[in-house]
C-alpha cells in the first residue's frame, strides 16, 4: 500500500507537470521567493529576507518630508546597479530631481530610469500599464529585471475633481473620487505583476485625523485610497524623520526610520534606523555642481544589531559580541571579530568577509534566506507561442543546500508598535 509522504511525491510530480512550478512543497516557499539583494542588514531585518521578491508591490507611507520617496530611489538604486532598469512616474509638481539624481546616481538616471509626469490620476495609472504592457511584449525572456516607482499617490487628482475645482472652484469631500479609483487598479496591479521579474513601488502621504466625534480620542492619520492600496501590497513601511536636516552644516544629515506596519515577507512592526547624508561638491573645470546623497547601512547595521528592539538579542550576542566604543562615538569594539576601535564600515565589511558568521547572525534574526534573481532561469512550460506559459527553475550549480530558511516566528506586534502614532 502506497504512504501519504509516496502518494504526495507522485501529486507534486503530476501538478508541476501540468502546472509547473506555481505548484511545490510549502516548506519550499522560501525559494519559490528570489529577487534583487538587499546590501543592507538593516534593511534585510526590517523586510525579513536577504532578497526583496520581484512580482510584487510594496508601499511607503509618512508624513511630509518624512523621506518615504527617498527609500522607493534607494530600492531603485538597487535594482539598475543590479543589471535591471527603471521607471519612475514622477506625480509630484513639487518633486526635486536634485535628490533623484543624487541617491539613484546622475549617471543611472540619464541612461537607465524613464521619469514621467502625468497630469492626472487616470494618467498615471495609464502610464504605468501600458510600460508593464510593453515590458512584457518586448522582453518575454523575463531577464531584466524592472522597478516601477509611483511618486506619489496623492499627487494628481482625478479629472473629475479636477473638473469641478475649475467649474466650482472647492470640492466639499476630498479625494472620495480618487480612492474609489485606486483599490480596482491595485487588485489588478497583483494579477499584472505576478510571476513577472517588476516591482511596483507607491508613496502615500499621511496626513493627521482627529478621532470620529471630535472628541479626546487618539488621533490618526489617513492617506489617498485609505488602506486598500496597502491592503494589496506585500509590504507597507512607514517613515518618519527622528532628526531633521541641519542646514548649513559640513556633514549634513537626516535620520529616519522606517518600519514596516504590513509584512507578507516576514515579521510585521520591525524598524530600521539610518542617516541620510546629503552631500554636494562643485567640478572646478566646469562649475557645475554634483550631487551625492547616500544612506550610512553600515552605522544603521551596526546599530540594528544593537538595538534593544532586536529578536533573539541574547542569541545574537552569543554568536556576535559588538558594542559601542566607550569613549569615541561613531566608533565599535569586538571581542569576537579581535578589533577594540573600528568604524561600522570596518566591523560590517569584517562580518561579511566571514560567510558563516554572518549566516548564523542573519538565521538568528530570522531574515529568511531566498534565492537571488540571477540564480533563477525562466523556462517555457506551455501556452501558445504569442502568449507563452512561463514557469523558472534554478541554475545549475546553485547550492540550495546553502540558502537555509529562518526558523518560524511570531508576528511582532507589540504595545510599543500599536501607540508610535499616538506617541507621535
Amino acid at each position: 500500500m502506497i504512504t501519504p509522504a509516496e502518494f504526495m511525491k507522485i501529486q507534486l510530480a503530476a501538478s508541476q507537470k501540468k502546472f509547473g512550478t506555481k505548484c511545490y512543497m510549502a516548506g519550499d516557499h522560501y525559494i519559490q521567493q528570489f529577487g534583487v539583494p538587499l546590501p543592507s542588514l538593516a534593511l534585510q531585518y526590517m523586510f525579513g529576507v536577504e532578497n526583496l521578491p520581484l512580482g510584487r508591490m510594496y508601499g511607503f507611507r509618512g508624513k511630509t518630508e518624512s523621506f518615504k520617496s527617498s527609500m522607493v530611489f534607494y530600492l531603485m538604486k538597487v535594482m539598475v546597479e543590479y543589471m535591471g532598469l527603471g521607471v519612475l512616474v514622477e506625480c509630484e509638481r513639487k518633486a526635486s530631481i536634485t535628490l533623484v539624481k543624487g541617491i539613484i546616481g546622475e549617471e543611472h538616471v540619464n541612461k537607465t530610469v524613464e521619469l514621467m509626469n502625468p497630469g492626472t490620476l487616470e494618467e498615471a495609472q495609464s502610464m504605468l500599464t501600458s510600460m508593464i504592457q510593453f515590458v512584457k511584449k518586448e522582453l518575454p525572456d523575463r531577464h531584466i529585471p524592472y522597478a516601477f516607482g509611483w511618486d506619489s499617490l496623492r499627487g494628481v487628482l482625478s479629472e473629475a475633481t479636477s473638473n469641478k475645482i475649475d467649474k466650482e472652484g472647492h470640492y466639499e469631500k476630498s479625494y472620495s473620487a480618487e480612492a474609489h479609483m485606486l483599490s480596482p487598479y491595485f487588485a489588478k496591479m497583483v494579477e499584472e505583476l505576478s510571476f513577472w521579474p517588476i516591482m511596483l513601488m507607491f508613496v502615500q502621504h499621511e496626513k493627521g485625523k482627529m478621532a470620529e466625534g471630535g472628541g479626546g480620542g487618539a488621533p490618526g492619520t489617513s492617506a489617498l485610497g485609505g488602506d486598500a492600496p496597502g491592503f494589496h501590497a506585500t509590504s507597507l513601511v512607514r517613515s518618519r524623520t527622528v532628526k531633521p536636516v541641519t542646514e548649513g552644516s559640513v556633514d549634513s544629515y537626516a535620520t529616519i526610520e522606517y518600519r514596516t506596519v504590513k509584512n507578507n515577507l516576514g515579521i510585521k512592526g520591525r524598524r530600521c534606523q539610518v542617516n541620510l547624508h546629503f552631500h554636494q561638491e562643485e567640478d572646478p573645470e566646469t562649475g557645475k555642481v554634483h550631487h551625492d546623497h547616500w544612506f550610512d547601512w553600515d552605522y544603521a547595521d551596526c546599530c540594528c544589531i544593537l538595538s534593544d528592539k532586536l529578536e533573539n538579542k541574547t542569541e545574537v550576542k552569543k554568536i556576535l559580541h559588538l558594542e559601542e566604543h566607550s569613549t569615541n562615538k561613531g566608533y565599535f569594539r569586538s571581542d569576537t571579530l579581535g578589533v577594540k576601535k573600528a568604524t561600522a564600515s570596518e566591523i560590517m565589511e569584517m562580518i561579511r568577509d566571514d560567510t558563516e558568521l554572518y549566516n548564523n547572525l542573519r538565521r538568528t534574526m530570522r531574515i529568511d534566506r531566498n534565492l537571488r534573481f540571477d540564480q533563477v532561469e525562466w523556462k517555457k512550460i506551455g501556452g501558445t507561442k504569442a502568449n507563452p506559459l512561463m514557469g523558472w527553475a534554478v541554475k545549475e550549480g546553485v547550492d540550495l543546500n546553502g540558502i537555509d530558511a529562518a526558523p518560524a516566528a511570531k508576528e511582532d506586534d507589540t504595545e510599543d508598535d500599536k501607540d508610535d502614532d499616538a506617541k507621535k
